[in-house]
């Protein structure tokens, strides 16, 4: 997959769709959260923008809540509550999954 420049307030990266694990919106930054980096690159950029970007050439991510966009080859299951679901990652990482969003994302993580 192509590789994606991040700007940051100090350094641009070029870094492989396939070695993301989500996206975190920040406000107007985004936190992006990399395998092979033990902390996340702070992106100048919304998470819309990288939503719409990332959505033109890969169909490997989808937004699950407003703050969060996931990679689909990230996840390792659904956890179910009463309450809530939450989105797990394969690092252990628990990520919000809106209620809107439940049944078009168990479709795609399905699929």
């Amino acid at each position: 997959v192509a590789g994606r420049v991040i700007n940051t307030t100090d350094a641009l990266y070029k870094i492989d769709l396939a070695d993301i694990i989500y996206f975190q919106g920040n406000g107007n930054y985004t936190d992006i959260h990399v395998k092979s980096r033990p902390k996340p690159i702070l992106s100048t950029v919304t998470l819309n923008q990288y939503e719409a970007e990332v959505g033109l050439v890969s169909q490997a991510f989808f937004r699950t809540h407003k703050s969060f966009l996931v990679n689909l080859t990230e996840v390792s299951h659904i956890k179910k509550s009463a309450l809530a679901r939450e989105v797990v990652l394969k690092n252990g990482v628990h990520v919000k999954l809106s209620r809107l969003r439940a049944k078009a994302f168990t479709e795609a993580f399905l699929a």
